[in-house]
């Protein structure tokens, strides 16, 4: 017997193997090997038969999901590119594993009446999804961050500077998919909270955009008195792996800012300073002239 925690468990599983499979399809060229192909095509194949199978049990406690995946119901906008976080879309009328909607309860619980059981362990899970993603997406920035600075400091040769770019465009990849992950989820948590009336949870977890994936102490082209922080370093508990690392990055970042601080505090000083002695010139001035 599966349980309905599985079954949506399973189904995020699912989701998620959709989008890495359609960041790698995308990935070929008509210079790529049979080889490669041949790896997306058992890929592909082994994903339909997931998929099959979790449909059957799906339609067991979603009866009415049964006209959606007969109608072909498309969930998705045009276009082939998200811009929000620049992963391939599924393809409309496409019958394409990678493409196929799995209708979660949360795609579908404004269209149809769905099990509130359903809905609460998707919005469970889903919670739970979320914060991993951020979690991912910070490990990724700051490992990303590392690989460059190693790469600028000990690599000079081509062959090693070529295998070096290989390395940080797989972290770049594994970013745009766990962001990917994050933006699915809190999309699945909006329409969840309107059926479970759930709030005060988009305060923690917020929208997340290309500029806020920026590593702790990256200017991004603004001033040190103007830059702000990305939000995703504010948040309790992100991330908790490496957690020396980030440590000593906060208290780097912190001793900067505390530096500044200090900098422009004593040139306050020196500015009312220098005000006083400019006041006390003029009014010896004024005495003098008399």
């Amino acid at each position: 017997k599966v349980m309905p925690s599985i079954l949506i468990s399973t189904g995020l599983d699912l989701e998620n193997v959709q989008q890495r499979l359609r960041v790698d399809n995308a990935g070929l060229t008509q210079h790529s090997t049979n080889n490669q192909q041949t790896k997306i095509l058992i890929r592909r194949n082994a994903l339909q038969r997931c998929i099959d199978s979790w449909i059957d049990i799906q339609v067991l406690y979603m009866p009415s999901i049964t006209h959606f995946h007969v109608t072909g119901l498309s969930l998705s906008d045009e276009g082939t590119i998200d811009e929000t976080t620049g992963c391939p879309k599924a393809k409309l009328d496409s019958i394409k594993a990678k493409d196929i909607p799995l209708f979660l309860p949360s795609s579908i619980c404004n269209l149809t009446m769905c099990n509130a059981k359903l809905l609460k362990v998707e919005w469970s899970l889903r919670l739970m999804q979320a914060n991993d993603a951020l979690e991912e997406c910070c490990s990724h920035i700051h490992l990303h961050h590392q690989l460059l600075h190693f790469k600028a400091q000990q690599i000079c040769r081509q062959s090693l500077n070529t295998r070096a770019q290989k390395t940080i465009q797989a972290v770049e990849d594994r970013l745009i998919l766990s962001h990917e992950k994050y933006c699915c989820a809190r999309q699945a948590l909006t329409h969840l909270s309107r059926q479970l009336d759930h709030v005060g949870w988009e305060h923690k977890l917020q929208p997340l955009r290309k500029s806020d994936l920026q590593q702790m102490g990256d200017l991004g082209g603004c001033t040190q008195g103007t830059v702000i922080m990305s939000w995703i370093w504010h948040v309790h508990g992100i991330p908790s792996d490496n957690g020396d690392r980030l440590q000593d990055s906060l208290c780097i970042e912190w001793c900067k800012t505390r530096a500044r601080c200090n900098r422009w505090f004593e040139e306050i000083q020196l500015l009312l300073k220098e005000m006083w002695h400019i006041l006390e010139f003029l009014d010896w001035q004024t005495k003098w002239w008399e």
